[in-house]
């Protein structure tokens, strides 16, 4: 038995012509051969588990100190560059004392001197969040706060 490099079809070995999409199986198509030569394009059903993959001694340790593949990927904020204490202060404005315009503000400085450092600052996505914390505080307040205190200051 053989299968169709076409359709996956299983074929008796003397076939020469697939039952189901009516192509020669002998003939490699298209996508398996134009990145390569044929010997490196495989069909699916040609792969084989290989030897030894589920074994108790092919599993990673988890408790040695090789880093994972992962770790590679973290982005570069979070590889030790300092955030600025400006940072904080916008997200503890925003979020502490309800100080939507010095929040603001101090998120509009922070990332201004993050982006002017050259990577040597990190924090750009906190200063991110207080801007955009401070904008939907901002918002909320105009939109719903503030009409509804002038509807009741039109009632005294």
């Amino acid at each position: 038995m053989r299968v169709c490099p076409h359709c996956s079809e299983e074929l008796p070995d003397e076939a020469t012509v697939c039952p189901q999409c009516r192509k020669d199986p002998a003939v490699r198509p298209a996508w398996a051969t134009s990145g390569g030569s044929p010997s490196e394009a495989r069909h699916w059903s040609e792969w084989r588990e290989p030897a030894g993959a589920w074994e108790p001694s092919r599993l990673p340790d988890p408790l040695d100190d090789v880093p994972g593949p992962y770790e590679r990927l973290e982005p570069q904020a979070a590889q030790e560059r300092p955030i600025p204490w400006i940072v904080w202060a916008s997200l503890i404005w925003t979020l502490g004392s309800g100080g939507i315009i010095v929040g603001l503000v101090l998120g509009i400085v922070a990332r201004r001197r993050i982006k002017s450092s050259n990577g040597q600052l990190g924090g750009l996505v906190l200063a991110n969040i207080a801007i955009a914390l401070n904008l939907v505080w901002l918002t909320f307040i105009l939109v719903v706060i503030v009409p509804s205190w002038w509807k009741a200051m039109q009632t005294w």
